[in-house]
C-alpha cells in the first residue's frame, strides 16, 4: 500500500531515504534514532544508543556539550556554528568539513534535537582550488605588467642611451675616450639582452605547466651556443607551489646561462625531481669545472638567495666525471621544518 500524508510510514520513508544525514538526539546527547546516510557519513555501523559527542573532534567537546544543553532548552531551527567552518569526527578518528542545520521537535512529550548533516570535502576542495587559481592568475597578471614596463620604459631608456653616446663618439678625438664609450655602449646593449630574456621568461603563458615552461626556457638559452642540453623530469610535477616555480624557473635560467657564458660546455643536462617532502633541481655540464672562481658570483648569490628563501638549500661545485654541477632544494610547504642540510645532499 502506498504512503499516504496522515500515514507513518511517510516520514519514515522521508527520513530513511533522505540523501543528508540525519540523527535525533535526546537532551542527554544520546542518539535515539538514524537513517542510513548517517551510517554511511559517520563511518559507524551502530549509531542508535551512542553519544553524538563521539563525532565531535576531541579539543570541542566539552563546549559542545555545553552548546548543546542550551540549543535543545531554547528550542529553534538554525545552521549549526554559522559563520564558522565546521569539522566532524567520523567512527575511524578522520575529520571532514561538515554543515549542519539543526531543529527541535517533541517525542513522547520530551524535547529532541534533530541534526541535518552534510559532508563539504569537495565543495572545501573546489573552493581551495579556486583560491588558489585566483592566486596564481594575480601572479600571472603582475608578471605581465612588470614586463610590459620593462619593455616599454626602461629597455627604451636604455636603447636612447646608447644613441646618445654613439651620437656623442661621433664628436670625439681622444681613442681613449671612443674606447670608453664603445665599452658602454656594449654594456648598454648587454642590459637590453639580459632585460629581453628576464622579459621573455615573465611572459605569462595561460596553461603551460612547469615541465612546458622549463623546456621552453632551456632551448632558448642554448640556442646557437654549441651547447646540447638534456631535460628530464620525475614525481609529481603538479604539486609545487606558484612561487616555488617561479623560483625554480629563475634558478634554472641562472644555472644554464652560466654554463652557456663560462663553462666551455659541449653538454648540460637539467634535472627536476619531486618528491612527497621536496623539489630537487640538478644542471650539470662537462665543461672546464668551477675552477678557483668556486662559489663567487652574483648568479650563484642569487640562486642561493632563492633557495633560502623557500626553506631549501643550494650547491655548486666539480663533478667527478668532469665539468660543474649546481644543486638546488626546497622543501614542499608541508615540509618546511624538515629541511635537510647541504652536506645531505649528492
Amino acid at each position: 500500500m502506498s504512503a499516504t500524508r496522515d500515514d507513518p510510514g511517510l516520514l519514515e520513508a522521508v527520513f530513511s531515504g533522505a540523501a543528508d544525514a540525519i540523527v535525533v538526539v535526546d537532551t542527554e546527547g544520546v542518539i535515539v534514532a538514524a537513517n542510513s546516510a548517517a551510517h554511511d557519513l559517520l563511518g559507524a555501523q551502530d549509531l542508535v544508543g551512542g553519544s553524538v559527542d563521539e563525532f565531535v573532534p576531541e579539543p570541542a567537546r566539552a563546549a559542545h556539550r555545553g552548546y548543546r544543553e542550551v540549543f535543545a532548552a531554547q528550542g529553534s531551527t538554525r545552521r549549526m556554528g554559522a559563520g564558522h567552518d565546521l569539522v566532524a569526527r567520523r567512527g575511524d578518528g578522520t575529520l571532514f568539513p561538515v554543515d549542519i542545520a539543526l531543529s527541535t521537535v517533541e517525542i513522547d512529550g520530551a524535547p529532541h534535537v534533530v541534526a541535518s548533516m552534510r559532508d563539504l570535502t569537495t565543495l572545501v576542495d573546489t573552493r581551495e582550488q579556486l583560491e588558489s587559481s585566483r592566486s596564481q592568475l594575480a601572479i600571472m597578471e603582475d608578471r605581465d605588467r612588470i614586463a610590459r614596463d620593462l619593455h616599454d620604459t626602461v629597455i627604451q631608456d636604455i636603447f636612447a642611451a646608447g644613441l646618445g653616446l654613439k651620437a656623442i663618439q661621433a664628436t670625439l678625438t681622444d681613442p681613449d675616450a671612443v674606447q670608453r664609450v664603445n665599452s658602454t655602449v656594449d654594456q648598454l646593449d648587454s642590459a637590453i639582452a639580459r632585460l629581453r630574456r628576464v622579459i621573455f621568461d615573465l611572459r605569462v603563458r595561460t596553461g603551460e605547466g612547469i615541465t612546458t615552461t622549463v623546456e621552453r626556457v632551456v632551448a632558448r638559452l642554448v640556442a646557437g651556443s654549441g651547447v646540447q642540453a638534456d631535460v628530464q623530469f620525475g614525481g609529481p610535477l603538479e604539486s609545487l607551489t606558484a612561487r616555488i616555480r617561479e623560483h625554480l624557473v629563475a634558478t634554472i635560467r641562472e644555472a644554464v646561462a652560466n654554463v652557456v657564458r663560462h663553462a666551455r660546455a659541449h653538454h648540460a643536462l637539467v634535472d627536476v625531481h619531486v618528491t612527497d617532502r621536496e623539489c630537487i633541481v640538478r644542471v650539470s655540464d662537462d665543461g672546464v669545472g668551477p675552477g678557483e672562481s668556486a662559489g663567487v658570483g652574483f648568479g650563484l648569490d642569487n640562486m642561493a638567495n632563492r633557495a633560502a628563501a623557500l626553506g631549501g638549500g643550494f650547491s655548486f661545485g666539480e663533478v667527478d666525471s668532469g665539468g660543474s654541477a649546481v644543486t638546488w632544494w626546497v622543501p614542499l610547504p608541508d615540509n618546511q621544518a624538515k629541511t635537510r642540510s647541504p652536506a645531505s645532499k649528492p
